[in-house]
């Protein structure tokens, strides 16, 4: 039994010497700019002032006293603007725990991070980032007054390009910043929706008052005046003075006696109704969901035209109408400038000619709400095929070949979100020449040097 006392003895000493009495100064919610404004704060204090964090708070306090006392001489002596001070009970081992490290990362480390999107930094804004905008290796930030979505925190600037494109297909705003891994970790959100749970309705005071008679009706005598405040306290007030009460035991207030004619009367009896009790609330356990990218539509269009090109050959020239099928690819960068690739492939044929062209090549787009803008260069080959009806019963027909090259510009309409009415035109340049030749030696050649198309198309995205 000695020993067990002994033993209880010691573990009540080291309790009691680990606890301290500390000074705290402020306080302000556990975000980056609460800490910044804390980090400002303490600047102008003594070195054993530092920032801890207690829940959800971030909290300046100073010291460690051993006794209550002590804790309020250190008080006096901090500035004056600092005199609403309070003294908290705490213990040393929370102190060390709770400590928060201010001290910023050198500035030669810096890191590469891909961000996905920027809002205001609200709470309607932050939810709907977390929502659309948030996979699973990304984070939250806060930078001043808005919210930004960040990607990893990588040392080599090829490695974040290639995440970067990864992030490109699915979110058309990506982009690489250079930060340091203290910003990239410090600056990071976290937020809860609350739940609405219901107030708890307010104390209702029975009110039952007996009296012998009607006489204190008639002599006009004063009652005492109730009053019904919030939560479990009732405050009665009679002549400037308040009796202060709780809802466990019923309240007996006896009237002041004003005149000695007047017939007594039987107390005041005010019995509480006793308050239904609060549902215990039941907090739902976070969820956390794992969100996917969402995948970018309409990378790729195909696009049909029907238009009218003109062949001239020489001093004159050669129209009818041209048709051409299109396919475009998704966006590509190359030194920074976004691009479309294409095929192309374009017919013509009229009383002596036919003509096929096949090209490739890029359009650059110029994006606004109802209409597109673009220009565009394009490369390859084509093929004449030229008759030259010399009689009535003979004629010679040949096929000439020639690399071509061109280029086009054009607008286009948004007709609705995947379809667009859009007016081309397009230069070509190339070299065609075929001879042709008659049953009886005589010849006649087909030079042709260049072309124009105009045509309306529709591009359809998917």
């Amino acid at each position: 039994m000695k020993i067990i006392f002994l033993l209880l003895l010691f573990l009540n000493f080291s309790s009691a010497s680990d606890d301290c009495f500390t000074v705290q100064l402020a306080t302000n919610k556990a975000t980056p700019h609460g800490l910044k404004e804390l980090v400002k704060q303490k600047k102008s204090l003594i070195d054993e002032c530092h920032i801890f964090q207690v829940g959800k708070y971030y909290t300046l306090r100073c010291g460690c006293a051993s006794t209550k006392k002590e804790a309020l001489r250190n008080l006096e002596k901090l500035p004056k603007k600092y005199s609403n001070g309070v003294v908290v009970h705490t213990t040393k081992t929370k102190q060390k725990k709770r400590r928060v490290l201010t001290q910023k990362a050198p500035k030669s480390e810096v890191c590469y991070t891909v961000q996905l999107a920027t809002a205001k930094a609200t709470p309607k804004k932050f939810f709907y980032l977390q929502e659309h905008y948030l996979p699973q290796e990304c984070n939250i930030l806060q930078i001043k007054n808005y919210y930004v979505v960040r990607c990893q925190c990588l040392s080599s600037k090829k490695e974040v390009i290639v995440e970067k494109e990864k992030y490109k297909q699915y979110y058309r705003d990506a982009t690489i910043v250079t930060t340091t891994p203290y910003l990239q970790t410090s600056r990071i959100v976290h937020l809860t929706k609350e739940v609405n749970t219901t107030k708890p309705s307010k104390l209702v005071m029975q009110e039952e008052v007996v009296l012998e008679n009607n006489a204190t009706k008639e002599n006009n005598t004063t009652l005492p005046i109730v009053t019904v405040e919030e939560n479990n306290v009732t405050t009665l007030k009679q002549d400037s003075k308040e009796l202060n009460t709780t809802k466990e035991d019923p309240v007996v207030v006896e009237p002041k006696e004003q005149n000695s004619s007047l017939p007594e009367s039987k107390p005041i009896v005010i019995t509480p109704v006793q308050e239904p009790k609060k549902e215990k609330e039941v907090k739902p356990k976070p969820v956390v969901q794992k969100i996917k990218p969402q995948k970018k539509k309409n990378l790729y269009s195909v696009e049909l035209d029907v238009g009218y090109k003109k062949l001239q050959e020489g001093s004159s020239s050669v129209s009818d109408f041209n048709y051409a099928l299109s396919f475009i690819s998704k966006e590509y960068q190359l030194f920074g400038i976004a691009f479309n690739p294409l095929l192309y492939y374009s017919y013509f044929s009229s009383t002596n000619r036919t003509n096929h062209s096949f090209l490739m090549g890029i359009n650059k787009y110029i994006h606004f709400q109802k209409f597109n803008l673009y220009g565009g260069v394009a490369g390859g080959f084509g093929t004449l095929k030229g008759t030259n009806p010399l009689s009535s019963t003979s004629s010679s027909t040949q096929t000439a070949y020639s690399p071509v090259i061109g280029v086009s510009m054009g607008v286009e309409y948004k007709v609705v979100s995947h379809l667009f009415l859009g007016l081309h035109l397009k230069y070509l340049q190339h070299d065609y020449e075929a001879v042709l030749h008659k049953a009886d030696g005589t010849t006649s050649t087909l030079k042709c040097d260049s072309s124009f198309v105009t045509s309306l198309g529709l591009r359809y995205l998917f």
